[in-house]
């Protein structure tokens, strides 16, 4: 029984950075140092990866344009092409794969907020998986787009699509409905 316990308290410990609690009062503490309603954040990490700071996902032209062993993956058709979404066990293997799909030339979202690759630089990768930098990157994208847009649903918008022209909103349509879901 012992060891159960201390094997028990071990993985707690391990694992206690992507606990819900955990994560959830990251969203509240910088909602609250950034002046941002903590509920957009909540949406936008639930959008983008389930609450899963381990997720990565990237585009491709193939359903397999890289071996992943040991990994779960899950490929969906995304306009012409596949939105590959992978879903590691551990931090490690994430910056693991990572580093492997960059390496071949990927543009790639990481993390509990997604941030693509083009908001990162290749020595943050590792930082990219811990969720307080993930979260100050995050508003650190939406602050960005925010003295871009003009509008709430344009920066909303530019979050998911960065700064190019958009007239279908379809991300924003999916934030908003998300939000409604869960706060109306």
């Amino acid at each position: 029984m012992k060891i159960f316990i201390s094997l028990a308290l071990a993985f707690t410990m391990v694992f206690a950075n992507y606990s819900e609690l955990n994560i959830a009062n990251t969203i509240k503490k910088y909602a609250k140092e950034y002046d941002i309603d903590q509920r957009i954040l909540y949406t936008i990490a639930k959008i983008e990866s389930g609450f899963n700071p381990k997720a990565i996902a990237f585009v491709s032209k193939t359903k397999n344009p890289l071996k992943f062993n040991k990994v779960k993956v899950k490929v969906a058709k995304y306009k012409d092409k596949y939105l590959i979404s992978l879903y590691p066990h551990s931090k490690q293997k994430s910056i693991e794969l990572a580093k492997q799909i960059i390496g071949a030339g990927y543009k790639i979202d990481i993390g509990l907020f997604q941030i693509n690759s083009v908001n990162f630089k290749y020595n943050e990768i590792e930082k990219m998986f811990d969720i307080e930098y993930n979260t100050k990157k995050a508003i650190e994208v939406l602050n960005f787009c925010s003295s871009k847009k003009q509008t709430f649903k344009n920066t909303i918008e530019c979050y998911n699509k960065g700064l190019k022209s958009n007239t279908n909103f379809d991300y924003y349509l999916r934030f908003k409905n998300s939000f409604i879901k869960d706060f109306a």
